[in-house]
């Protein structure tokens, strides 16, 4: 994976893979809610087993899941009750 600080993700290999995410809505920390749930799929179908283990879960592009970590992460930096829908909740764990 490739990511350039402007442009965001510019190449992945496999250009098929995908990222795991459980339902972001349910925010509780960087690392509980993202974090320790993201896996990396070489394509949707290599992630087939963990979506039937994780009803709740769902995979998005790369590139969707970079936008997403960083949107979290830019959130905290403006405060954690921003990025949490007003809860306050530790940032961290």
């Amino acid at each position: 994976m490739t990511v350039d600080p402007a442009a965001g993700v510019t190449r992945v290999e496999p250009a098929t893979a995908v990222v795991s995410l459980i339902d972001p809505e349910r925010f509780a920390s960087i690392r509980s809610s993202f974090c320790n749930q993201v896996h990396y799929f070489a394509s949707p179908e290599d992630a087939e087993e963990w979506l039937a283990e994780h009803p709740d879960g769902q995979v998005v592009t790369v590139a969707e899941a970079h936008w997403l970590g960083s949107a979290l992460a830019s959130a905290f930096l403006d405060g954690p009750e921003r990025a949490t829908g007003g809860r306050n909740v530790h940032p961290c764990c």
